[in-house]
């Protein structure tokens, strides 16, 4: 209805449609505000202190300033205002307003179900851990050449040969770094085992490249009767904490990797060329008994690029891996990828947080 209100006063004589998208393209140039906009509220702990107001009742922007290490409540106020209106609009936040004396209206702000995702949870992660990955990234590797590649068919990025070295190099960018995926890996891995019934009867499961441990950690929280082997290099396997029933091992996926029931491979197959997934793949196939199964989990990069949510972060992960000479992928390639290393199956089954859960199936 409000929008009906809008078009009636504002276009009597324009086109509405072409004037919007005219509109929306500038919001696109513009998008570096927003990031400008959510790394400050993200640095300055605001949607946790929003979040955490008196039992999830909006909050002024000066109840909000008085809680921070301010010299001028009423001048931090004024910013706040503006910073938490550009956060309104893209739905981070909610809005109401107040009446002061019968004259000035006031906005007050409450948190909304996407900004929720930036306040840790009960285990204490969020995605704020992810957006500070970006940021650093966006500071320590600026250079990401997509129009020399584009001109000359190089590399995306000058130093991807070296992109994991050159964290693995530095103790804080290697925790932010890990933090970030950690914290990813935990959103997505306790939305997963709500919506996929695939780990139920499993005895022995194999997280290959599975890091620390975390994710099988989640897993069997819930399935107990799991006997779980994180494998992963020996420089990762060396730090990894201890998780109840889970068996750390390290060596080298392409050369061989554990048996088990199942095996997991969590974001591991979009950081390689197709060789060498189907090499890890092999080998995988070579891990299971009859009707054991790999279970992948990525993301899809669709087919037809369409203008939702699910195609927009497939095609920006999609740059994000290029330029650290990996790559997403369609179902279709996935399936390929599947049927040269020996699997009978191939099925996308689910997907959580946008990432698909796949099966790929030994006879």
């Amino acid at each position: 209805m409000e929008k009906q209100v809008v078009h009636d006063i504002y276009y009597k004589h324009g086109n509405q449609e072409d004037d919007e998208t005219f509109v929306g393209c500038l919001v696109a140039c513009g998008s570096h505000v927003l990031r400008l906009v959510l790394n400050t509220s993200i640095q300055l702990d605001l949607f946790e202190i929003i979040d955490k107001s008196d039992d999830g009742a909006h909050i002024s922007t000066s109840e909000i300033a008085s809680q921070l290490q301010t010299r001028n409540v009423e001048g931090a106020a004024r910013v706040l205002d503006s910073m938490l209106r550009v956060l309104v609009t893209h739905s981070f936040l909610t809005f109401s307003t107040s009446t002061d004396h019968g004259s000035t209206t006031e906005l007050r702000y409450g948190i909304a179900p996407k900004g929720k995702f930036l306040v840790p949870n009960e285990r204490g992660v969020s995605l704020a851990k992810f957006y500070a990955l970006t940021a650093e990234q966006e500071r320590s590797y600026p250079f990401i050449a997509l129009k020399d590649a584009v001109l000359e068919g190089g590399n995306l990025f000058e130093n991807a040969e070296n992109h994991y070295e050159d964290i693995g190099s530095n103790p804080d960018s290697k925790k932010i770094f890990h933090d970030a995926l950690g914290s990813l890996s935990t959103l997505s891995l306790q939305q997963i085992v709500t919506v996929y019934n695939g780990f139920e009867g499993l005895r022995t499961l194999v997280d290959v490249g599975g890091g620390n441990g975390a994710t099988l950690g989640i897993i069997i929280s819930k399935y107990s009767s799991i006997r779980g082997i994180n494998f992963d290099s020996p420089e990762v396997i060396r730090t990894a904490p201890t998780y109840e029933g889970v068996e750390h091992i390290s060596g080298d996926m392409f050369v061989q990797v554990p048996k088990g029931d199942a095996i997991i491979l969590k974001a591991v197959l979009h950081n390689w060329g197709s060789k060498k997934c189907v090499k890890l793949l092999k080998n995988c196939y070579e891990a299971l008994p009859k009707k054991g199964k790999v279970i992948v989990l990525e993301h899809i990069l669709h087919e037809i690029p369409g203008t939702d949510v699910y195609s927009q972060q497939g095609s920006l992960w999609n740059i994000v891996m290029l330029s650290m000479n990996g790559k997403e992928r369609t179902k279709g390639e996935y399936e390929a990828l599947a049927m040269e290393a020996g699997f009978a199956e191939f099925k996308v089954l689910c997907r959580a947080y946008g990432v698909y859960v796949m099966e790929l199936v030994k006879f």
